[in-house]
């Protein structure tokens, strides 16, 4: 699942090519980094992702594709 996660193209919505786009909101940001820190904080691991998206996509509302170990 790690390595398919890496290879899902993310960007602007309205490119073909792109399969996954950014969230809604800043507040859509907040709240799902929310539910990330208090499941890592609860004890879930995570097998990849959590991190929101920097270098050209930094100043959209764009988080990894992510999954936990449970």
């Amino acid at each position: 699942m790690t390595e398919i996660a890496s290879q899902i193209p993310i960007g602007d919505p309205r490119d073909p090519s792109t399969i996954m786009g950014p969230v809604i909101s800043a507040g859509a940001v907040d709240r799902i980094m929310g539910f990330i820190d208090r499941a890592t904080s609860a004890g879930c691991g995570l097998a990849f992702g959590g991190k929101r998206l920097g270098g050209e996509l930094a100043d959209g509302y764009f988080i990894q594709p992510t999954g936990s170990t449970i």
